[in-house]
């Protein structure tokens, strides 16, 4: 596996406005949305293919979303990642 890289993901995020379950899961898929966005336009600006990225984020969230399935706790960010 390749090394986590720290990326700088400063005011990618903003605070959810509300509590309501239904409309915070909408904000957070807006703002991850736009994330990805950025990060697919990132890599094929550096010669990656639109279909592998969008694969490969596919697969790395599916994993995500397995490991937290199987343990509820926060999922831990590397601190090489860590802003």
């Amino acid at each position: 596996m390749v090394e986590a890289v720290p990326v700088k993901l400063e005011n990618v995020f903003a605070s959810p406005t509300t509590d309501v379950e239904a409309e915070r899961f909408k904000q957070a898929q807006e703002q991850v949305r736009s994330a990805l966005d950025g990060l697919l336009s990132t890599a094929t600006a550096a010669g990656w293919g639109v279909r592998e990225i969008v694969v490969a984020i596919s697969d790395a969230a599916a994993v995500l979303k397995e490991s937290y399935v199987a343990d509820a706790s926060p999922i831990e960010v590397p601190s090489s990642v860590q802003t």
